[in-house]
């Protein structure tokens, strides 16, 4: 399969996800479904990233910052995935620097600023869905509206550390910048 079709199949895959929670109100959905949506979009998502030459070279490590919002979700949706290993870190007092992407839990809401300013010139690609994530130098939040889960990605603070998102991803995302 060539390199576009690849890329025009997970946009499509990308977009049917998102399209779930069209009709569905959210206090319908129960917080298990509503992460195991979220760990099915973060795993297209890695898709979209192109990471520094180094990171291409070996494994995605992908750390859960916090309490584990996903259950077994997480794991089940990368286990077919031999480009990315996971792995939970307690608080945001542990070290992030052998950590490629973060998931930032709602448990570490108080603690996200610290995080997000020693991390800020590393090519850690940060991701949430605390309110508000991406235009507190966050990169990707993820977030309701309309009843629809949607990607607001902070591309200004995704550029300065030398990550790139594919223009299919960021044509899905509502893009903002920093305070």
């Amino acid at each position: 399969m060539s390199f576009l079709t690849k890329n025009r199949w997970a946009v499509i895959a990308v977009v049917c996800v998102l399209g779930m929670f069209g009709p569905m109100p959210i206090s319908a959905q129960g917080s298990s479904d509503e992460y195991e949506v979220k760990a099915i979009l973060i795993s297209k998502l890695f898709d979209f990233v192109h990471w520094p030459e180094s990171i291409q070279m070996r494994k995605i490590e992908f750390c859960i910052v916090g309490e584990n919002p996903f259950g077994e979700s997480l794991d089940a949706v990368f286990s077919n995935r031999q480009d990315v290993n996971i792995r939970y870190k307690a608080n945001a007092a542990d070290d992030y620097f052998m950590c490629d992407a973060i998931f930032l839990s709602q448990s570490e809401t108080r603690h996200q600023d610290s995080l997000l300013v020693t991390i800020e010139s590393e090519p850690i690609l940060t991701i949430s869905d605390i309110q508000s994530f991406a235009v507190n130098r966050g990169m990707i939040n993820l977030t309701y509206i309309n009843r629809r889960v949607r990607f607001i990605i902070n591309k200004e603070k995704v550029d300065s550390v030398g990550l790139q998102l594919d223009f299919q991803l960021l044509s899905l995302a509502d893009i903002v910048t920093s305070r």
